[in-house]
């Protein structure tokens, strides 16, 4: 393969591929572009005066190594393999005579993290932050309650027209990865916020006209980015005392445990947050295990009684430790 010489040109035809050819989301893109710098760095470092690049098992394994040697964790190498993976794709595209991909062996192994969720008091003591008796604070009201109660991305909430909001259905149309679109369901409190801030959104002097009216609006009118609700977000969550860390995925984490705690089916959550498959849904299961576990000894004729094997350890060291204090 060609190591370009203008990447900010490269760049600018591979973003233009992943998002026409592609369709794949911004977030996405800003990922596959940083893996393909990352790449870039190493086979420059691996051949400095040379702009072909050959890539082999060989070479893959050391380029494996070197992402070791900066620290990087096995799911960071995993997604930095997967974004070159994506580059060669899109080579190959433009020049067939570049080669495929190497047959990945001893791949690193990931390891799913539980993701971070808020419980119902930390997101009833959220909801109610925003001074929903100002217009600013009635939008951020409703971002809040959207999110959580509906679970939908930010990227996609950015994205949402007043035109997507059909109150009578109680629904919203939300575009998400891949343009696929979907609806999600609005609760009460959450039907009756989206109802008071269209109306103060219509007579509002900062609203902009036309087909493609953004539903959440910055102070000059403009539609609301992902980075300005991550830190709506941000902000409110030290105002409750909550978790600095807290962002906008955290309450779709919170969405998606909530609704698994409250019995509802894995298939019926994945389509919810419009999910592929039930796979990227499955990790929502983790904060719900020991919950489980409960249940299950407590209803399970079998397990009644029973005693963890950790809770018996634990019993039996501190028995020993009072018993050889006593002699």
């Amino acid at each position: 393969m060609l190591i370009p010489l203008d990447r900010d040109a490269f760049e600018l035809q591979y973003t233009t591929y992943l998002r026409v050819s592609r369709t794949v989301g911004e977030a996405t893109i800003r990922n596959y572009l940083s893996g393909a710098r990352t790449f870039w760095d190493f086979a420059n470092a691996e051949n400095p005066s040379e702009l072909q690049f050959t890539l082999t098992q060989r070479t893959l394994t050391k380029y494996v190594a070197w992402l070791t040697g900066k620290g990087l964790s096995n799911n960071s190498i995993a997604r930095n393999i997967s974004s070159l993976r994506s580059l060669v794709r899109y080579l190959q595209t433009q020049d067939k005579s570049t080669e495929s991909f190497p047959i990945i062996m001893g791949r690193p192994r990931t390891q799913a993290s539980a993701p971070l969720f808020l419980s119902e008091p930390q997101i009833k003591n959220l909801l109610e932050k925003p001074d929903a008796c100002t217009f600013w604070g009635l939008r951020d009201a409703c971002i809040i309650e959207i999110l959580y109660s509906t679970g939908v991305r930010v990227s996609e909430l950015t994205q949402i027209d007043v035109s997507s909001v059909d109150l009578d259905s109680q629904t919203i149309r939300v575009i998400g990865k891949g343009s696929k679109e979907r609806v999600v369901f609005l609760n009460k409190r959450c039907h009756e916020l989206v109802d008071r801030y269209l109306v103060q959104l219509h007579h509002s002097d900062t609203h902009k006209k036309g087909n493609n009216r953004p539903l959440f609006i910055n102070r000059n009118g403009g539609r609301l980015t992902n980075r300005s609700i991550q830190r709506i977000i941000k902000g409110y969550a030290k105002t409750a005392g909550i978790d600095p860390s807290t962002h906008p995925h955290t309450l779709r984490h919170s969405f998606a445990t909530h609704m698994l705690d409250g019995g509802a089916s894995l298939t019926s959550v994945q389509k919810l947050l419009g999910h592929s498959s039930t796979r990227a849904t499955q990790v929502y299961l983790h904060p719900n295990l020991e919950k489980g576990r409960q249940i299950y000894r407590e209803a399970h004729p079998r397990a009644k009684g029973h005693t963890d094997a950790k809770d018996e350890r634990v019993h039996h060291e501190n028995t020993s430790n009072t018993r050889s204090q006593s002699e």
